[in-house]
């Protein structure tokens, strides 16, 4: 099966993921590839990879490692992305963690939760809740915020808003993205 993931973000980099299930089942290999650029900045990031698929049809996740070519250098990336589907509820995080490939000196550790949202299914279509999201730089302040989140399931996938308002240097900021899976 194949996965895309869209992320657009006021004030964060714009998420750009593909993945592919060799075999549309568990336990089998997922190939990754995709890029980050950020709209706000100078930033780029170009990524690909390799993980496994272990989803059930209510939940599951697929840890997958990761080679990306940064602006600030090359990284290894690991991440995790738990979900899980109730009648009424449902749960999905991104987690992850950078870090420099070569040379310390040359990249940033990064640790992030980004996001984790929990929502409760209004109809079959919509469903309300929150989000939060922290992100952990070594050498910076560390980013995190907590907001209203909105899904609305379209073919084959889910659109969702988050609004996210962050304390102190954290930065408010709306997001919208799709994932769709075929």
């Amino acid at each position: 099966g194949n996965f895309v993931y869209a992320r657009y973000g006021s004030a964060s980099v714009t998420w750009l993921i593909y993945q592919r299930s060799l075999k549309p089942v568990f336990g089998s290999p997922v190939l990754t590839v995709g890029a980050a650029p950020d709209p706000h900045g100078d930033y780029r990031e170009y990524f690909v990879g390799a993980g496994m698929n272990w989803n059930r049809p209510r939940y599951g996740m697929t840890p997958t490692l990761l080679f990306s070519s940064t602006t600030e250098g090359p990284h290894l990336q690991m991440w995790l992305s738990p979900w899980l589907d109730t009648d009424r509820w449902s749960f999905n995080s991104f987690i992850g963690a950078y870090v420099p490939f070569f040379n310390k000196d040359k990249g940033f550790t990064q640790l992030f939760i980004d996001p984790a949202t929990l929502t409760r299914k209004l109809t079959d279509r919509v469903a309300v809740g929150g989000s939060w999201m922290f992100v952990r730089t070594l050498d910076s302040p560390t980013r995190h915020g907590l907001g209203p989140a909105f899904q609305l399931a379209v073919p084959k996938g889910l659109m969702i808003a988050d609004w996210f308002f962050g304390p102190g240097a954290s930065p408010n900021e709306f997001r919208i993205t799709f994932q769709a899976s075929f």
